[in-house]
C-alpha cells in the first residue's frame, strides 16, 4: 500500500511540474489546466488514502483483539461463574 501511495504522489508532482513548466514557457491556458488537474489529483489521493486507512486500522485492531482473546484460552460459560 505504501509503494502505491508513493507512486501516485509522484504522479501528482509530475503533473504539477508540467503545469508550472507550461506556465513559465508559454503564457497559455494549458499550464492552468495542469495545475488544476494536479490539485484535483491531490485531493482525490488524500481522500482515498484516508478512506482506505480507516478500515485498515479497524481490521488490524480486530485481528489484534482476536489474537489476545485466543491466547487467553477458553473462557467458562457465564452460567458457571455464579457457582
Amino acid at each position: 500500500m505504501t509503494i502505491l501511495a508513493g507512486f501516485f504522489a509522484l504522479t501528482v508532482g509530475a503533473v504539477a511540474l508540467r503545469g508550472l513548466t507550461a506556465l513559465a514557457g508559454h503564457p497559455g491556458l494549458q499550464g492552468f489546466i495542469d495545475i488544476r488537474d494536479a490539485t484535483a489529483e491531490t485531493l482525490a489521493l488524500t481522500l482515498g488514502l484516508i478512506t482506505g486507512a480507516v478500515p485498515a486500522a479497524a481490521i488490524a485492531a480486530n485481528r489484534q483483539r482476536a489474537r489476545r482473546r485466543d491466547s487467553a484460552g477458553p473462557s467458562l460459560p457465564t452460567w458457571t461463574q455464579s457457582l
